[in-house]
């Protein structure tokens, strides 16, 4: 067995599988305080090519029948095998999981600045920007919808039924904006 952390020298090698180098990293799971052995392909009968330190936090990339799970980890480290039954999972209002949230809004509105710049240099039309905004402005998450609303500069939450804004001083007694 490789030294414990040894695999976690080695980052994952450009446009490989488990590259997670251009997403936002959002830990789903925690290794419990023992530690958790890891594989670099997904059969236990093999020698463990490493161990995931007590409270390391992954995200859980893939999921088989057998128990076993393919992680990642914030640093960049190559996707591993692990046994998914003895990962502790997040729970949604982890600060961790709202930091990744935080990232994914300010990514959206980066790309919505990169189309007003744009359309103000005239390097896409006022049909190409309407249609790219729509994307630019739209992050899907939980099974919500969040949109922004360029005119008033701020957030909309859809859960499926009614439309509420987000952020300090929004109306949250779920009253629809129409």
């Amino acid at each position: 067995m490789n030294q414990p952390n040894q695999l976690f020298n080695e980052k994952a090698s450009a446009g490989g599988a488990g590259d997670t180098t251009d997403e936002i990293f959002v830990p789903t799971h925690t290794v419990p305080a023992w530690g958790l052995e890891v594989w670099s392909v997904p059969d236990t009968a093999q020698e463990p090519a490493g161990l995931l330190p007590a409270d390391t936090r992954v995200r859980v990339l893939e999921r088989r029948p057998d128990g076993l799970v393919r992680v990642a980890t914030a640093e960049g480290i190559a996707a591993v095998w692990a046994d998914g039954r003895h990962l502790q999972e997040i729970p949604a209002g982890d600060p961790a999981t709202a930091m990744g949230f935080v990232a994914e809004l300010q990514a959206s509105v980066a790309s919505y600045q990169r189309l007003l710049d744009d359309l103000a240099a005239k390097r896409i039309d006022a049909d190409s920007f309407r249609r790219r905004a729509f994307d630019a402005g739209l992050v899907l998450r939980d099974g919500a919808a969040l949109m922004f609303d360029l005119p008033s500069g701020r957030w909309y939450w859809y859960d499926g039924v009614q439309v509420r804004p987000m952020g300090p001083g929004a109306d949250q007694g779920g009253e629809s904006e129409g």
